[in-house]
């Protein structure tokens, strides 16, 4: 029986290391330490995608610790962002960075109106994939989103790039 389990796990380890890839990273200064987030999907799953709503796209990007999973918030950082694109120059709007430090419910993150800035250098589409590049920053406050509580003490400057190939909203 031992020797059927092992043979099993065996046969079924490639296919679930098929089954997950890394689409993107996001590398950044978090707090004076440089740091790596990897953008991930499964033929199920992903949580970054994109969509478009002709006049403009929405896009959300989120970073994970490691590269072997699509569903941990563990110290994730998501990226999001509408963009147009008006005569061949990007715009992006309403940017937003979130880390999430503690998880869901307590969270650092900054809105554009609190200065997060995202700027893309490369938004390309190809079937119903989409390719972004850019740079972004802000600085980062500690927020009980349940209760839109902010610490303005408790704060956390993150700079940095990313790199993605991401799928539609699913």
């Amino acid at each position: 029986m031992r020797a059927l389990l092992l043979s099993f796990a065996i046969l079924i380890a490639p296919a679930a290391a098929i089954a997950q890839q890394v689409t993107g990273t996001i590398t950044a200064t978090l707090d004076g330490q440089d740091r790596t987030w990897y953008i991930t999907e499964s033929p199920q799953m992903s949580q970054s995608d994109w969509k478009d709503y002709g006049y403009q796209m929405t896009v959300s990007l989120f970073g994970h610790t490691v590269e072997n999973t699509t569903m941990s918030t563990k110290e994730a950082l998501m990226i999001q962002f509408a963009v147009t694109n008006t005569n061949g120059t990007l715009n992006v709007m309403n940017p937003e960075v979130i880390y999430l430090s503690q998880g869901m419910t307590k969270a650092h993150l900054a809105k554009q109106e609190d200065g997060a800035d995202v700027t893309l250098t490369a938004a390309e589409t190809s079937g119903d994939r989409l390719m972004v590049e850019g740079t972004f920053q802000a600085d980062l406050v500690f927020t009980e989103v349940m209760k839109r509580k902010k610490d303005p003490e408790n704060v956390l400057n993150i700079a940095g790039t990313f790199k993605a190939d991401i799928g539609p909203v699913r």
